[in-house]
């Protein structure tokens, strides 16, 4: 699903919406830990978005790291392939996908 050193982009949504980028540093059952230049404040919701899908969850922890930040999330729901869904949606309607398919690295 998500491998080490991959990229994403973390949303977090309390107090407006706000996105950065980081990298994944561990994954294993729901706790993803990730690398990023900015902190966020345990117990935000957040939403990452990864190739072809997204996680939902909240963070844990957020602690300075590697000349960066250790953010440490709880995922609570996966939504994977979406390219499948966003191809099935075209067809139904009859267009072309409109949904990035690649998490962007800005």
């Amino acid at each position: 699903m998500v491998e080490q050193g991959e990229r994403v982009r973390i949303t977090t949504f309390t107090g407006g919406e706000t996105s950065l980028p980081a990298v994944v540093s561990q994954f294993q059952g729901q706790a993803l830990h990730l690398i990023a230049s900015s902190s966020i404040l345990a117990g935000q919701p957040v939403r990452v978005e990864i190739q072809n899908g997204m996680l939902l969850g909240e963070c844990v922890f957020c602690v300075p790291a590697s000349g960066g930040h250790m953010i440490g999330l709880e995922i609570e729901q996966a939504l994977l392939h979406l390219d499948s869904l966003a191809n099935l949606v075209a067809n139904l309607v009859g267009t072309a996908p409109q949904v990035p398919l690649i998490a962007d690295s800005r």
